[in-house]
């Protein structure tokens, strides 16, 4: 198996573990203990793999032997010494840049266990103060050299999901960093790498509702959405945009592929108070019911990008595995489970890295998007009908009960893009409608691969003989998109002629939010007002079962 590139490790403890954290990396290792010797001395063996990275851990006690006495005797404290002994430890550094290659350099640390006397630790000459000195005067020494890179090692003890130090591998394979510690660090080095090499990721495609925002615009509207404002769950997609917003600062692109109405969305985007990120962020966006893959594609084409420089973001889990299949170069991380994890995971993402920023990046939304307007183009995504049969869905139709009531009721108070009637009752009056004679109201259940999304659709009819309208088709829209509306309306139909009803009217009050169930039925209906023979039987999509409950 080829490597993605060769590195060479000089350190003053054995860090050969480090080796399997690192698959496709080539690594090899320097002399044990001798630092300093292997980066003067350009002639040693180590060097002549021709590594293109250098990574060079070595501990403070190990290059300086004033800050080892330091260490044993407080009052030893000699700081003229550590400074020379850094700046010649820079030196050394400095000499082994001069002959190409990317250098990394981690910084200083100390393992948690070295607790020094706290009540003095930050004071000049106690343990912090004097260790953060000594990093401060190595990070000026190496300042100036564009291939050198100082890791921040104490940053990567505070991100180790797990501890540190291993008690027993240091004392009997003199292993000072625990697996837990190295593979930390390994992602680290590996995310640096690829900025340093370019291949740092370029473009956020973000999703809106219950991504960006908590709620859905075209339901919650631009006053019902949470963000902001003294509610937990509005300040945590506050912080998601202000995290998202930083990374555009940097010169991270920002887009939008989001199942929506356009003008709901963006009204929320111009004029909601607490939105962190205006329309003037987003380089690009498809706010839209198509499929997001086949969106995501045309952003990254229309913008020249290649689709392994992208990342998206959905609290979707059908969203993200239709993009994983579809498009496997794109990063789709995984969201928490609740939405009072999105900011620690936007802010955590370590595929941004960048050798250096500039005041220019800030810039490169505004060039983006006056580029893009110049050009258009499209990209190949993997077959919708495939990734649609994928989900395994499953949809449970049963008549109205009293179980199912309460979120019938929701799901007509609250629906607005997919609510033909946009009918709003109480439980109750719901209820005496559905009883009625002639009336028939049915609930639709949503279940793939994913769980059990509940219940997600409610259709109803009034009968009359040998004719029938449709009365109520909602949907939630967290399901749009998958045909389900097409099998619910099939199997409607189906129920109707086993009853003898031949004719099914349709009757719309078109909103200015519904616009999507307006699409829906225009092609099945020839007006707002006119009839379908139950006869001609709708084709129930290939990738949705349905399933009936008898009541």
């Amino acid at each position: 198996m080829s490597s993605d590139w060769r590195m060479l490790v000089l350190a003053d403890s054995t860090l050969v573990p480090l080796r399997q954290f690192l698959p496709k990396v080539e690594v090899s290792f320097g002399p044990h203990g001798q630092v300093v010797q292997s980066l003067l001395d350009g002639g040693a063996v180590c060097w002549q793999e021709g590594a293109e990275v250098v990574l060079t851990w070595s501990r403070p006690q190990c290059m300086s032997p004033a800050f080892a006495r330091y260490l044993e005797a407080p009052w030893r404290l000699d700081w003229e010494a550590m400074a020379r002994e850094t700046e010649a430890f820079a030196g050394a550094i400095r000499v082994a840049a001069g002959r190409g290659g990317s250098h990394l350099v981690t910084s200083w640390a100390l393992p948690p266990h070295e607790r020094g006397i706290q009540a003095l630790s930050m004071r000049p000459g106690g343990l912090g103060h004097t260790l953060m000195r000594m990093n401060l005067l190595l990070a000026d020494c190496l300042a100036d050299l564009p291939n050198v890179v100082l890791l921040d090692a104490q940053r990567w003890q505070s991100a180790c999901d797990g501890p540190v130090h291993d008690a027993k591998w240091e004392a009997l394979g003199k292993i000072a960093m625990s697996p837990a510690l190295l593979a930390t660090a390994a992602g680290e080095i590996r995310a640096v790498v690829d900025g340093i090499r370019g291949k740092g990721r370029k473009l956020i495609v973000c999703d809106l509702d219950n991504t960006l925002w908590g709620g859905v615009a075209g339901d919650d509207m631009r006053s019902g959405i949470a963000l902001g404002g003294h509610d937990a769950r509005g300040e945590a997609f506050v912080q998601v945009q202000r995290y998202l917003k930083r990374l555009k600062e940097r010169g991270i692109l920002l887009a939008i592929a989001s199942k929506n109405e356009e003008a709901t969305a963006l009204d929320i985007i111009d004029n909601h108070p607490e939105m962190i990120l205006r329309r003037e962020d987003f380089v690009a966006w498809r706010i839209d019911w198509e499929d997001k893959a086949g969106n995501i594609a045309e952003i990254v084409a229309a913008l020249k990008l290649r689709l392994e420089s992208v990342v998206f973001l959905d609290d979707s889990p059908a969203e993200r595995d239709r993009v994983r299949a579809a498009l496997p170069d794109v990063l789709v991380p995984e969201l928490p489970e609740h939405w009072s994890g999105y900011p620690a995971l936007v802010a955590g993402l370590s595929c941004f890295e960048t050798p250096r920023v500039s005041r220019e990046d800030g810039a490169r939304t505004q060039l983006y998007r006056a580029d893009a307007e110049r050009r258009s183009g499209s990209a190949g995504v993997a077959d919708l009908d495939g990734w649609l049969a994928s989900l395994e869905t499953e949809l449970v139709m049963e008549p109205l009960s009293r179980e199912s009531l309460p979120r019938a009721v929701q799901l007509l108070n609250k629906s607005n893009q997919f609510n033909m009637a946009t009918r709003r009752l109480d439980e109750a009056a719901f209820c005496a409608w559905a009883v009625w004679p002639g009336h028939a109201v049915w609930t639709g259940r949503v279940q793939d691969k994913f769980g059990d999304q509940g219940i997600c659709l409610v259709v109803s009819v009034k009968r009359d003989g040998g004719e029938a309208r449709l009365v109520d088709l909602v949907m939630s829209c967290r399901v749009m998109g998958r045909g389900i509306e097409l099998a619910a309306l099939s199997f409607l139909a189906e129920q109707l002629r086993e009853e003898g009803v031949n004719l099914l009217y349709a009757s719309l009050e078109a909103t200015a939010a519904n616009a999507p169930i307006q699409r829906f039925l225009a092609p099945l209906f020839e007006s707002a007002e006119t009839q379908r023979l139950c006869g001609e039987r709708l084709a129930v999509p290939a990738h949705i079962h349905i399933k009936e409950l008898i009541a």
